[in-house]
């Protein structure tokens, strides 16, 4: 049965910052591909895209 649409996602990254806050973490990170879905649902749990980064894979 597919999880999209069903709050799974919310309820996963919900528990990740309790995790962290618990922890004593002052802030929740994540790196996510560039796809306007994922960005609009990290976007609904409360993130906001504030930085590009860089990478560079090594050989």
């Amino acid at each position: 049965m597919p999880s999209q649409r069903r709050g799974v996602g919310r309820q996963l990254m919900e528990a990740a910052v309790r995790l962290g806050e618990s922890a004593g973490c002052y802030k929740v990170q994540l790196l996510a591909a560039d796809d306007a879905y994922v960005h609009s649902c990290y976007e609904a749990c409360g993130f906001a895209a504030l930085a590009q980064g860089f990478r560079r894979y090594v050989e």
